[in-house]
C-alpha cells in the first residue's frame, strides 16, 4: 500500500504547490527526485507518531528529514565528499550569505554608536543614555581584530579605515593572528602574533587599543580565564570590547585549531566580569527558528527579513547604561556563581545561534 501521506493526494497537489510558490515543472522534478529515493516502497521505519507531533503535516516534515537525510540531501550544505553528519563546508554561503555572519553584523550596526570616533576619540566612559556624543581626544582610534573582516567591514569608520573595503589605507586597524607564525610585532604591517592569554606581555607598554573585535574566538580557545584577561590587559581604560560566541552551531575545526566550547549569556558575561570588565550589554542572538535553520544548512536568504531583524534578544538587567548593575562594582556579587544581578532574567529561548556581549575596560586602572 502506499504510504499515508500520499493517499488523496490528487486532490488536493494545485493547491498545495500555489501554496509552496512551485509551477509545474517544479513539481514534475521533485516528484522525478522522490521516486529516485524509492517514493511509494514501504518505509517500515517511517510509523506514525500520533504522541510527539500535533498534526499530519509535522509528521510529513519528520519524515522527509530522515528521507532526506539519509539520501545525504541534508544539511543543504552537504556534498560528496564531505562526511556524513559532517560540517557543511557552505554554511549558507551558497545560499545568500552565512546566517552568523548576519547577526554579527546586525549587532556591530546596532553598537558602533558606542565605540570610540575615529574624529574625537572614546566616548565618554558613562555617556547619558540621552546623549552618545563623544569627547574630543583628537587621537587615532586603535581597532584590533582576528584578521581585518568587520574592522575594514561594518566597523571601517570606527576603525580608521576610509571607504568600506578599503584595505590600502586603514592606520587605525591591527590584525591578531596564533599559530602559524613568530611571536612578536610586525608595526609596518600592523599585525601581533601571539596568544590571546599572554596578549599583553607581548605588546609594548604604548600599545594598548581603544576597541577589540573577538567574534566567534573563544570557542577554540581552552584556557577561558586566561583569554578573558588578556583581552582586558590589551585594552585602554576606557576601551570596548565586542565579544561573540556561539551556542548552537556546528562543530568546526582544523589542523592549527580546535572546538571547545559552547556559552550561554550568563556564563559569557560572568567570565568577562572576572576578567575586571564592565558588562554594558549582553543579548541571546538568532532565535530557535534562525538557530535551527543554520543547523541544517540554511543560508540567509532563506529565512524571512522579519525574522532576522527581531532574532535578538536583550536580557534586561544588562541592556546597554540601564543602572548599577552593569557596573564593575557590582560584577563581584554575581561572577564566582551568585544568582546574578538584581533584576537578571535569563533568555526565555530553548535555543539560539550564540551570544553578543558588549563590554568596557574600566577608566582608573594601571595601563
Amino acid at each position: 500500500p502506499s504510504p499515508p501521506w500520499l493517499r488523496g493526494a490528487g486532490a488536493g497537489v494545485g493547491r498545495l504547490e500555489a501554496w509552496l510558490g512551485m509551477d509545474a515543472d517544479m513539481v514534475s522534478r521533485v516528484m522525478e527526485q522522490l521516486e529516485e529515493l524509492g517514493m511509494g516502497q514501504p518505509r517500515p521505519s517511517l510509523v506514525w507518531r500520533e504522541g510527539n507531533t500535533r498534526s499530519w503535516l509535522q509528521e510529513s516534515f519528520v519524515r522527509m528529514h530522515q528521507v532526506l537525510y539519509e539520501a545525504r540531501m541534508l544539511p543543504l550544505g552537504v556534498r560528496d565528499d564531505t562526511p556524513h553528519d559532517g560540517l557543511s563546508h557552505v554554511w549558507g554561503a551558497e545560499r545568500g550569505g552565512v546566517l552568523v555572519r548576519d547577526q554579527l553584523r546586525r549587532f556591530l550596526e546596532r553598537v558602533q554608536p558606542l565605540l570610540p570616533d575615529p574624529e574625537y576619540g572614546p566616548p565618554d566612559p558613562e555617556p547619558d543614555a540621552k546623549d552618545l556624543r563623544p569627547r574630543a581626544r583628537g587621537e587615532e582610534v586603535r581597532c584590533l581584530e582576528w584578521g581585518r573582516f568587520y574592522s575594514q567591514g561594518v566597523l571601517h569608520q570606527t576603525c580608521s579605515c576610509g571607504v568600506e573595503g578599503e584595505r590600502a589605507s586603514c592606520p587605525g586597524s591591527w590584525a591578531l593572528y596564533h599559530g602559524d607564525c613568530r611571536e612578536g610585532i610586525n608595526h609596518a604591517a600592523r599585525t601581533i602574533c601571539a596568544d590571546v592569554t599572554t596578549l599583553p606581555q607581548v605588546l609594548p607598554s604604548w600599545l594598548r587599543f581603544d576597541v577589540i573585535i573577538c567574534t566567534q574566538v573563544f570557542e577554540h580557545v581552552f584556557d577561558l580565564s586566561g583569554a578573558a584577561r588578556g583581552l582586558a590587559g590589551a585594552l585602554s581604560q576606557g576601551g570596548r570590547l565586542i565579544w561573540t560566541a556561539p551556542f548552537t552551531e556546528l562543530n568546526h575545526e582544523g589542523p592549527s585549531f580546535r572546538d571547545f566550547w559552547r556559552f550561554t549569556p550568563l556564563a559569557a558575561a560572568r567570565l568577562l566580569a572576572q576578567a575586571g570588565l564592565r558588562v554594558d550589554h549582553v543579548e541571546a542572538s538568532g532565535g530557535g527558528q534562525v538557530a535551527t535553520a543554520a543547523l541544517l544548512g540554511f543560508g540567509i536568504d532563506d529565512v524571512p527579513e522579519s525574522v532576522l531583524a527581531s532574532a535578538q534578544q536583550p536580557l534586561p538587567a544588562l541592556s546597554p547604561y540601564t543602572s548599577a548593575a552593569t557596573g564593575a562594582g557590582s560584577a563581584s556579587s554575581w561572577q564566582d556563581g551568585g544568582p546574578g544581578p538584581s533584576g537578571w532574567a535569563p533568555t526565555q529561548w530553548a535555543s539560539y545561534l550564540g551570544v553578543h556581549i558588549l563590554a568596557t575596560r574600566p577608566r582608573g586602572g594601571d595601563d
